[in-house]
């Protein structure tokens, strides 16, 4: 993929390169829509309703005005003996950026150029907004264990939690981030984030100074996106330039490479619980076939692309329990 030029930019609205892809990617719309892949495991059998999921088994940043993209058309659902496709019942969606899915199966959005966070109970057709305050172009989200939602706030620099049940947001205490877009939270309660430098901060449990992860000073980073962490420490990133998936080992300072092969703009990423990893790739084109969703199981170095289709822009991933994919497209 070839690189925004100022001359793709509308007059007066020239910046750095993250930025101006940043403010390309909204001026052309996504479609506002959540889908969900229901993918039924070999020993599994999934039953999914329309509308819900079973809840069984650089220098500072250019802040461009936001631009009002239009909504999504209403709700869908695709069915087989094997895999479902359920498009959920989000209203008025403008440009979702980041999803989540709690341990009880309620799925979060966030609704960027709305500056909204959003949840829909397990079950409900109903969605909620969450009392975030102030936000600028929420982007990535993640909630841990305990029921409490973090969101990255890309245009004021900062990272907010919203503990279970409360009311009050508190802005975790990262310090220096420009633009921070991907957000993880491990079963641990450490919290990672990419940010518009080419860098990847882990804020450990606890803990109020962060930690620059050793992704840039060893492989080279060119505008991480996606962020995601397993339950064993280990560490994984979108590198949306190189067009490269990293991981970090727990206890090492050296990434690797995964073996996804094709990709052209890796964004989001997620891990389930079993270990299987979960990458979209999310290009500004029309050709539905370079907006696609894969699986990189364990123990196998062939990715294998999720039967998803007719998607426009995927940019976020997430994945319950269950082995049910999420997709803000």
């Amino acid at each position: 993929m070839v690189e925004p030029t100022d001359r793709d930019t509308p007059p007066g609205l020239r910046v750095g390169s993250r930025f101006r892809h940043y403010l390309l990617r909204r001026l052309l719309g996504r479609r506002m829509a959540i889908t969900l892949c229901a993918l039924a495991l070999v020993t599994v059998v999934l039953t999914v309703i329309a509308g819900c999921r079973s809840s069984q088994p650089s220098a500072a940043p250019f802040r461009p005005a936001q631009v009002e993209l239009p909504h999504s058309r209403p709700p869908w659902a695709i069915h087989n003996s094997q895999t479902a496709l359920v498009e959920l019942p989000f209203s008025g969606l403008n440009s979702p950026s980041g999803v989540a899915v709690d341990t009880v199966g309620n799925v979060y959005i966030a609704d960027e150029l709305n500056n909204r966070v959003l949840k829909l109970r397990s079950g409900s057709t109903t969605q909620v907004e969450l009392p975030f305050t102030g936000l600028k172009s929420p982007s990535g989200l993640a909630v841990d264990t305990g029921g409490n939602v973090y969101v990255t706030d890309e245009l004021n620099n900062r990272v907010l939690k919203l503990r279970s049940g409360s009311t009050i947001q508190v802005e975790l205490p990262f310090t220096g981030l420009k633009g921070p877009s991907g957000l993880a939270v491990d079963t641990g309660g450490n919290v990672y984030v990419t940010d518009g430098l080419s860098s990847v901060f882990e804020l450990p449990a606890g803990s109020t100074t962060q930690v620059k992860l050793p992704f840039a000073d060893i492989v080279g980073l060119n505008r991480p996106e996606g962020v995601a962490a397993d339950s064993a420490g280990n560490v994984y990133v979108t590198d949306y330039y190189t067009k490269r998936v990293l991981k970090l080992p727990a206890a090492s300072n050296t990434p690797v490479e995964l073996p996804f092969t094709g990709l052209t703009a890796p964004w989001g990423v997620a891990v389930g619980s079993g270990g299987n990893i979960y990458v979209t790739n999310a290009e500004m084109t029309s050709n539905a076939s370079h907006n696609r969703v894969f699986e990189l199981r364990v123990g196998s170095n062939t990715p294998v692309e999720l039967p998803v289709t007719g998607l426009k822009r995927p940019v976020a991933v997430a994945v319950d329990a269950a082995g049910n994919v999420y997709v803000a497209d």
